[in-house]
């Protein structure tokens, strides 16, 4: 409706404004077209309520200014009520001009005109509704009287203009709030006329409570409690009021209030007419209505829920739990409530409502259900909730109490000794559902919420994760048909898999498909898969999982926000709470972390190995944030990603130092960039580097992955190399492959000639840790060119060693040796010890191959030196290995399996696995000199079941060939061909031709043996 002005009127109406309502019996509240605006600040809200309490009257200005001000009122309060009177025209009006003489709000010399009519402002429509109750009264039509008593109070939403403390104490207010007492006096006794003392019961509680010494409404209360068979009630509201007059006031109830008390004890009172059988509770029993029998208050059964979903799936652990928690039992004391929260999308709601549903047999009383807008930027109000439950249960207007602990003391007592369940849907928080919880026995409180609400005291929480894949697909078949993804399973799996399992995202994608008949699952599959489109395919007309998620995020506070979009950098993985500070560019980013896990959008998944709690962000919600990214300068965002990368180097180091040194192994000094992670937590972190080296595994090699694609050859060199020993170690040689091949391509993108010959080298010691010798022996060519023409000479060390060392494997020996020397004096010349003992090793190797003896084992005794003289105990194994082989060569098998053994033991102390297995594979080869061959098989079996569990081929090969050759010795043909059989194909497939004849041959003598060809 719009305000009504006495001109510009054409045809009889006026020139249309926008249409505006006005409320002030309550907050005051103005709307335009249904939705309400704001007025401005508190004092403008106060001129405008001084109007509106006085419409279609001029309102004097010095009126204002003493309601406003009292007796000090500032110079300039003229002007500023003129202001407020101005900006008031303009927010009533826009459209009007602003000196129009026209407009709602007149000015008329020095006061001011609100002009209304009872369609726009309640006040008018509630006088009008009491005159006309009244007039209807008087005449005797007292069923017309009463519902027009019961309209006009109905009106009433609290205390008039209740926010606004500048007016709590006019007389337009108090005189407002003393008729409403007067109408529902007048009400009580139209009722009493009647017979319908129930219909004015709660409005008479109400003023009850607001005048707690008004004896002529207690009077009433006691009739009308007595009128529908509460005399109880009725007697215990006389002996309140009595003790409180006593206390307060020191005076007996006056005449009204005895003559009350003598009514009720008597039981004089009339009786309810048949009409309003149906509506009171009589000493009898229970009223009916249509044979229906009603619940303990009289009234009809609440039943607000909304419809549970026809194809709801899976959760039955969920369903189970939670009926079983929310069903009362005889001796329950408390109220059973339960908590269901989880991130957009993952569907609390339609949990809840299944589980509802299921209970409304255990709640005849009623199922209440509310929406609480928790999500979204405004949250519903308790107090408006509270209304609208007290609404519901049947009470209304001035029965409905101001303040929200008035209603929520009546919310309990209206249910007390029901059974009803609450739905509260969307919560923000727990003093949002506080408020509306029952006080007794016998019913029940089931809430949803994105935030996981850990305050609610005995509350049962359950927080959902995505649906199990399993049902993930049932729940698409139940949408889209069972023989339509039963034809498609793959895509079904696929399409699932793209969702995240998440409810909403599945529900969506087959309400696409069952529009689409004929499309096939693939087509949408795909569509989904791709995470670029994503968000985008999953939506349909009011569904959109990114409509889902925006509330959320919008109500976390900047700094979680900024963190939130900024996970979106990353890759799908778990991440300790130390990456989303660096993130942030901080040290302790504790509360944001709380924060998106209390609203839902990131996921605790455990402590890990090192005692660090790891989060992780649904595939979803990380495309949601990828996309808020764009809020951000791609500065920013580059600075970020760039510190996250540099935590987990600035860790990975820390954790490499821990580990020990490997001589053939580079290591990187350490970086000089500014820390990003708290020194403290680095040391505790790292204190077990193995352990820490696993937990992470997976986020340094996509960190590394993620540098090279960036365009960050360098930093992810740094982050490859810092992983180098933990690979080795732990013979993670596919990891250490692909990264290496990574960094290659991104220097060699660069043209980056030495960061890539780098790269190669590092490259080559895994690949010759898997015997692709030959492989290895042509990157190293070029890795050897490079260094030589770029004068690299401590690099070009490490590059002969590792040409010596895969030449010495694939049996070219002079080449080996030459390498070796050479690598030797390089080493010396730049002063690398670790380098010179690795040539040593190489040198005293090849040199008792070629005959030697006494020289090769000088040359790995001067390399056992320099490892102890480092003190390094993986360089000195590795130099004891090498001297056993020497030993061995020189047919000095006792000292070779003295030497074996403690290598053995060395690898053991260093948690080394693949060491265990170099050691006991020359001593397999001492034991079987001596003819101690069953000595021999047991040590080089475990050895060959260490090298295969680790994808170390060659050596997986030469230990089934040499465990065949003492099977042979033994006289097990039949086991010894069956080793050879194995090692064949894979010795062929590395290249090594030279141990490949010497199997065929093992081979024909086992099947001479056997009489069989082989």
């Amino acid at each position: 409706m719009t305000f009504i002005e006495p001109t510009a009127r054409i045809g009889g109406a006026r020139a249309a404004a926008d249409s505006v309502r006005v409320s002030v019996l309550g907050s005051l509240a103005v709307s335009r077209c249904g939705v309400e605006f704001a007025l401005g600040a508190g004092m403008r809200r106060a001129v405008f309520g001084l109007l509106a309490l006085h419409p279609n009257a001029a309102l004097h200005r010095e009126a204002i200014i003493d309601a406003l001000w009292g007796d000090t009122p500032p110079a300039t309060a003229v002007n500023q009520v003129q202001a407020h009177v101005s900006k008031l025209r303009r927010i009533l009006d826009p459209a009007r001009p602003a000196r129009d003489s026209a407009s709602p709000l007149e000015s008329l010399g020095p006061s001011y005109l609100l002009r209304a009519t009872p369609e726009q402002l309640d006040l008018l429509a509630y006088h009008e509704l009491a005159e006309h109750a009244r007039e209807a009264n008087a005449r005797g039509d007292l069923d017309a009287a009463c519902g027009l008593y019961e309209k006009a109070l109905g009106l009433w939403r609290g205390s008039p203009l209740a926010e606004l403390d500048l007016l709590r104490d006019h007389p337009a207010v108090t005189g407002l709030t003393s008729q409403q007492t007067a109408l529902i006096i007048d009400y009580a006794e139209a009722s009493f006329s009647a017979h319908r003392h129930d219909s004015v019961v709660s409005h008479l509680q109400s003023l009850a409570a607001r005048e707690p010494l008004n004896e002529k409404a207690h009077a009433h209360l006691m009739i009308a409690l007595a009128g529908i068979g509460q005399q109880a009630a009725a007697l215990q509201a006389f002996d309140l009021l009595r003790r409180r007059l006593d206390d307060q006031l020191g005076v007996y109830p006056g005449a009204e209030l005895a003559e009350a008390h003598d009514r009720v004890l008597r039981q004089d009172l009339p009786q309810a007419a048949d009409g309003a059988a149906d509506s009171a509770l009589s000493a009898s029993g229970p009223a009916r209505v249509k044979g229906v029998r009603l619940p303990g208050n009289g009234r009809a059964p609440v039943c607000q829920l909304p419809p549970a979903l026809p194809d709801f799936t899976g959760r039955a652990v969920e369903v189970g739990s939670l009926t079983s928690l929310l069903t009362p039992t005889p001796d329950s004391v408390g109220v059973p409530m339960a908590v269901i929260s989880g991130p957009p999308g993952v569907g609390k709601t339609a949990l809840a409502l299944q589980v509802a549903h299921l209970l409304r047999h255990v709640f005849p009383d009623g199922q209440m259900h509310v929406e609480l807008a928790g999500s979204t930027q405004l949250p519903r109000d308790p107090a408006e909730v509270l209304g609208e439950l007290l609404r519901a249960l049947g009470l209304h207007g001035s029965a409905i109490p101001d303040s929200a602990t008035e209603r929520a003391a009546l919310l309990r007592s209206q249910m007390a000794g029901q059974k009803i369940l609450v739905m509260a849907d969307d919560a923000r928080s727990v003093d949002q559902v506080r408020p509306l919880l029952p006080g007794t026995a016998g019913c029940a409180v089931i809430v949803t919420s994105r935030s996981r609400l850990g305050g609610m005291a005995g509350a049962h929480l359950r927080h959902l994760d995505a649906l199990p894949h399993s049902d993930a697909v049932a729940m698409l078949s139940r949408i889209v048909g069972h023989e339509r993804v039963a034809a498609e399973t793959a895509a079904s799996d696929m399409l699932v898999a793209a969702c995240g399992r998440l409810p909403l995202a599945v529900r969506i994608a087959g309400a696409k498909l069952a529009t689409r008949p004929a499309w096939p699952v693939m087509r949408i599959a795909d569509a989904v898969a791709d995470q670029r489109r994503r968000l985008d395919e999953l939506t349909l007309d009011d569904l959109a999982f990114r409509a889902s998620v925006m509330p959320s995020y919008e109500m976390l506070e900047e700094r979680a926000r900024r963190a939130f979009r900024r996970i979106g950098l990353l890759w799908p993985a778990d991440v300790a709470e130390w990456v989303i500070a660096a993130l942030l560019g901080e040290r302790d980013a504790a509360d944001v972390v709380n924060q998106l896990v209390d609203k839902s959008l990131l996921m605790p998944v455990g402590t890990d190995a090192t005692g660090e709690p790891r989060y992780r962000l649904h595939d979803l919600l990380r495309d949601y944030a990828s996309e808020r990214l764009a809020d951000e300068p791609e500065p920013e965002r580059d600075a970020a990603l760039v510190r996250v990368l540099r935590g987990w180097l600035e860790v990975a180091a820390a954790a490499d130092l821990r580990l020990p040194r490997v001589p053939a192994i580079p290591r990187r000094a350490a970086s000089r960039d500014e820390s990003v992670v708290a020194g403290a937590l680095v040391s505790r972190l790292t204190a077990d580097p193995i352990t820490w080296f696993n937990v992470e595994r997976l986020n340094l090699m996509e960190a590394t992955r993620r540098a090279c694609t960036t365009s960050r050859h360098e930093l992810a060199a740094q982050l490859a190399a810092r992983q180098a020993a933990f690979q080795f170690f732990q013979a993670r040689l596919d990891d250490a492959e692909q990264l290496w091949r990574s960094v290659i391509a991104a220097a060699d993108s660069a043209d980056d000639l030495l960061a890539t010959a780098h790269a190669e080298l590092q490259l080559v010691q895994f690949t010759a840790e898997r015997g692709k010798n030959a492989e290895a022996l042509a990157v190293l060519q070029r890795c050897v060119h490079v260094f030589e023409q770029l004068e690299d000479q401590r690099a070009l060390a490490l590059a002969l060693h590792w040409r010596a060392y895969c030449a010495e494997e694939q049996d070219l020996l002079q080449e080996a040796r030459k390498d070796a020397v050479q690598g030797v004096e390089v080493a010396r010349l730049v002063r690398d010890r670790h380098s010179e003992l690795s040539s040593l090793r190489i040198l005293g190797v090849t040199t008792t191959r070629l005959g030697d003896h006494e020289a090769g084992i000088q040359a790995c005794e001067c390399a056992l030196a320099i490892a102890r003289e480092l003190h390094e105990p993986y360089a000195e194994f590795e130099c004891l290995h090498t001297l056993g082989f020497a030993n061995l060569s020189a047919s000095r098998h006792m000292a070779a399996i003295s030497l074996c053994r403690r290598g053995e033991e060395m690898a053991r102390d260093l948690g080394y696995a693949v060491g265990e297995a170099y050691a006991l594979g020359p001593l397999g080869d001492a034991y079987h000199a001596v003819g101690r061959y069953d000595d021999a098989i047991e040590a080089l079996s475990r050895a060959q079941r260490i090298f295969r569990d680790r994808g170390m081929q060659r050596g997986n090969a030469l230990c089934l060939f040499k465990i065949a050759l003492a099977q042979q010795a033994l006289g097990r043909y039949g086991q010894a061909a069956d080793h050879l059989k194995a090692a064949l194909p894979i010795l062929r497939e590395l290249g090594l031709s030279g141990h490949e004849q010497r199997v065929i041959g093992a081979l024909e003598e086992c099947g001479y043996k056997l009489g069989d060809h082989l």
